[in-house]
C-alpha cells in the first residue's frame, strides 16, 4: 500500500484487501467512508496520496478497535472470575457507548 513503486491500481487493490480484513461497519460502507474522508478521486493519478490517507485512517481505526476489544475481553474475564457468566448488556461491545 505504501510502496510508491507499485502501479496505482495495485495499491488500490491492496486498500480493498485491507478492507476485507477489517471493515468496521461493512465493506461497502467502510470503503465509501474512506473514499469521502480521504478524498479518493475517480482517477487515482489525480491524487495518489489519497490511498495513503485512506489506509492510515483505516489503520488508526483498527488500533482503536483492537484496544477496545482487549479492554472488553479483560472485563469479561474479570466478570467470569467473579461468577458473572451472563453478559449484562447483550448488545455487541462495539455498539455500546464507552
Amino acid at each position: 500500500m505504501h510502496d510508491a513503486r507499485l502501479p496505482l491500481h495495485r495499491r488500490h487493490i491492496a486498500l480493498r484487501t485491507c478492507l476485507t480484513v477489517f471493515a468496521p461497519y461493512g465493506l461497502r460502507a467502510a470503503y465509501h467512508h474512506l473514499t469521502l474522508s480521504a478524498r479518493i478521486p475517480r482517477h487515482l493519478r489525480a491524487d495518489p496520496e489519497a490511498l495513503v490517507r485512506a489506509v492510515e485512517e483505516l489503520h488508526e481505526a483498527r488500533v482503536l478497535w483492537l484496544a477496545r476489544a482487549e479492554e472488553y475481553a479483560a472485563q469479561r474475564r474479570a466478570g467470569k472470575r467473579s461468577g458473572r457468566r451472563a453478559v449484562p448488556n447483550p448488545r455487541p461491545w462495539w455498539m455500546r457507548s464507552p
